[in-house]
This record gives C-alpha cells, sequence and structure tokens, in this order.
C-alpha cells in the first residue's frame, strides 16, 4: 500500500476514480460495425444479366412473327 497524507481522502479519491472508470465504460460505444451490408455483385454479372434481357427480348418477338 503506497504511502498517502490522509487515508479519508485517498479513500474518497480512490472511489471517485471508480466512479469516473464505471462512468466511462457505459458510455463506450462499439468499434465494430453492425450493419449488415449489401452483398457484393460483379460487374460482370450485372452486365451478362442486361445482355440475357436484351436476347430473350429480341429472340421472344421474333417467335410471335
Amino acid at each position: 500500500m503506497p504511502l498517502v497524507s490522509s487515508k479519508l481522502l485517498d479513500k474518497k479519491w480512490k472511489s471517485r476514480e471508480q466512479q469516473i472508470h464505471k462512468d466511462k465504460l457505459r458510455q463506450v460505444k462499439s468499434q465494430m460495425r453492425t450493419l449488415q451490408t449489401a452483398p457484393y455483385i460483379p460487374t460482370s454479372m450485372v452486365r451478362n444479366m442486361k445482355k440475357e434481357e436484351l436476347n430473350e427480348s429480341k429472340y421472344s418477338t421474333t417467335c410471335l412473327i
């Protein structure tokens, strides 16, 4: 135990430091992102889907005639 000038003041200061520490722990916010991000879709897949839609519309109109 370190030497202190007053045991009462030392006890008071320690309790105050503990209270400050508890308050800080209550106010801590998460550093991690908790929100779910949108899934990654490669641009090649988007392009291929568009190409398929164009081909489908092109061939569906020719079949009806």
